[in-house]
């Protein structure tokens, strides 16, 4: 097969691929000996060599940071065209403690649902094979020199976003400062050395370095800065791979309008995150809001866009009220047969309701209506009104309150015999 090509075997159905990744431990290739008529079928066909191939790099290396990718081959059948596509999961910490089931059955989870998510975006690409699995494993490097991340080609051609090049883990620090004292980008505005005069201007005593989204809170109260964290997201729309914002991944509550800060979070393979400073968030989403040419300008306290920045304006100083609907995440949670699903994906699980009764009993009382005369000198063709033309009666009325016991007490135990149920 064309993807065995320079790959070591390391056992039947297991390669290792050589990698020129500095980080990277390993990368196997995991291919299924049966021919699974499904995605789940195909991964849990792989479970225990992927758990046991973890196990043995967490009992030689320690802690690992852990991905999984499926890849297929899929046909386009309007262009008669063939092509390799793949569906991964961000890279996860493993160490000795860590249940590896568990681990593997969130990787699973996650390719499931993006695999189906492609399918449902209704491209016109068929499935025609799955070819097999990479499991990558990396090192956990927390003490790395730069937490730099280059941006992807298609969010630089915007130039709406500034990516600081340092060579710490203050990335967050520089880009908020970045923020408050803007350097045109003609002046190497992406260099640490343009902020670090200012540094202490920003209270971070009790935030540990890097900062992560749990922090932003408690980082907003001790320096009194509002700020929202977006992210990146792939996605494949018109027949091509694109790269979209999304979030945002971490929204304030608080509402410092003339303090606010907008971060954009981005990652790298080995899982390494990044924080950059949207300069321009009308260019940044303006082409992924609308085919239309014309700037977007969106609303930072409730995330609604406008056409004009008058219109921007007008809306935050009279209507903004600082409500925004927040998307459940990727998380998982269990549902009611304790299976592990994702917070963001809704199905249907009472199948119980959608099964037929065994019969159906309708009673009901029946009634008579007694017509009324009505006179015709009573009727005012001036005003409005309602004319009355018959009275209601439940015709088991002349029946006495021990007949009407006595006949429920008998539909009672009729409808214990049906059912088999004692009724007291």
């Amino acid at each position: 097969m064309y993807f065995l090509e320079h790959l070591i075997m390391q056992e039947e159905g297991v390669y290792l691929v050589n990698t020129a990744y500095k980080h990277r431990i390993a990368t196997y290739r995991l291919l299924s000996k049966k021919d699974p008529i499904s995605v789940n079928d195909f991964l849990n066909n792989l479970r225990e060599k992927i758990i046991s191939l973890v196990r043995c790099q967490i009992e030689r290396f320690g802690n690992v940071k852990v991905g999984m990718e499926l890849f297929g081959r899929f046909l386009l059948q309007t262009k008669e065209v063939e092509e390799t596509k793949s569906f991964g999961s961000r890279f996860r910490e493993a160490s000795q403690g860590s249940d590896l089931e568990e681990l593997f059955d969130q990787f699973t989870t996650i390719i499931k649902r993006r695999f189906q998510e492609f399918n449902e975006k209704d491209s016109g690409w068929t499935l025609q094979q799955l070819l097999h699995v990479d499991v990558r494993i990396n090192k956990i490097n927390p003490l790395k020199a730069s937490s730099y991340i280059p941006l992807p080609k298609e969010i630089e051609a915007k130039k709406a976003v500034l990516n600081i090049q340092n060579t710490d883990q203050k990335c967050f620090v520089w880009s908020v400062l970045a923020a408050f004292h803007p350097i045109p980008r003609t002046q190497h505005a992406n260099r640490v050395q343009n902020y670090e005069s200012f540094e202490q201007e920003l209270d971070v005593s009790g935030i540990d370095f890097p900062i992560s989204l749990k922090q932003v809170s408690k980082f907003e109260q001790l320096n009194n800065i509002s700020i929202n964290v977006y992210g990146l997201e792939k996605g494949y729309k018109h027949d091509r791979n694109i790269i979209e914002v999304v979030g945002p991944l971490y929204f304030t509550r608080s509402h410092k309008t003339d303090r606010r800060v907008n971060l954009l979070l981005i990652s790298d393979d080995s899982g390494n995150n990044h924080y950059c400073l949207i300069r321009n968030m009308s260019r940044l989403i303006s082409k992924q809001l609308s085919g239309k040419q014309h700037s977007k300008f969106l609303c930072d306290g409730c995330l609604v866009y406008f056409s004009s920045d008058i219109k921007l304006e007008n809306h935050q100083k009279y209507d903004c009220g600082h409500v925004v609907v927040e998307t459940p995440s990727d998380n998982l949670k269990k549902n009611k047969y304790g299976e592990n699903i994702p917070e963001n994906i809704l199905k249907f699980t009472n199948f119980e309701r959608k099964l037929k009764v065994p019969f159906v009993v309708y009673a009901d009382f029946e009634t008579i209506l007694e017509p009324i005369q009505t006179e015709q000198n009573e009727l005012d063709p001036e005003i409005s009104y309602t004319v009355k033309h018959t009275n209601t009666f439940l015709i088991l009325l002349p029946i006495t309150l021990n007949a009407i016991l006595i006949i429920l007490s008998r539909f009672s135990r009729l409808l214990g015999d049906l059912m088999h149920i004692k009724f007291s």
